[in-house]
């Protein structure tokens, strides 16, 4: 169990491209003040796939989606996380509910967003690309599960809302 002040959430296979990377990152969050900081790697594609509709999939997410500069803004509802990397405040963390009020959710990094930043907590993601990376996919599976996990949550909510209109 942690004792920290500072907690840092990270997948097993984010890769650290650099040795300071956790240290630096604890800095500027401490100077900025931050509750909450994601890192946004750079993606590996390592398989043909992945190459074939990464850029697509980028193109949707540009059109439809939200980017860094609408994470920051704080009257921005934007507040995806990114899961391979997150530096939160431990009280933040508490107060939100820690990861028991998300568990049921399927993208439980962007749902733990969306509540610290409802909660008045400021969030900030950056760029991290020459400091982290990470594997999109491996093969056609691993892909797919991947765009299927981004997917069903909006299908998910769409449909929600087309029963809330009804009633």
């Amino acid at each position: 169990c942690s004792k920290g002040d500072i907690l840092i959430f990270t997948y097993a296979d984010t890769l650290y491209m650099n040795s300071d990377t956790i240290s630096s990152s604890i800095s500027y969050f401490e100077k900025e003040d931050l509750d909450v900081l994601t890192g946004f790697p750079f993606i590996e594609l390592r398989d043909f796939w992945s190459k074939i509709v990464n850029p697509v999939w980028k193109l949707i997410g540009t059109l439809f989606g939200y980017n860094i500069t609408d994470i920051n803004n704080p009257k921005s509802d934007a507040a995806s996380l990114m899961g391979c990397f997150i530096v939160i405040k431990r009280k933040t963390f508490e107060n939100i509910g820690t990861y028991k009020m998300i568990r049921n959710n399927i993208r439980e990094d962007e749902a733990l967003g969306i509540r610290a930043k409802q909660m008045g907590y400021k969030i900030r993601g950056l760029r991290m690309d020459k400091s982290l990376s990470a594997l999109w996919s491996s093969d056609l599976q691993t892909l797919w599960n991947g765009i299927a996990r981004t997917i069903m949550p909006a299908l998910l909510n769409m449909n929600g809302k087309k029963r809330r209109r009804r009633v």
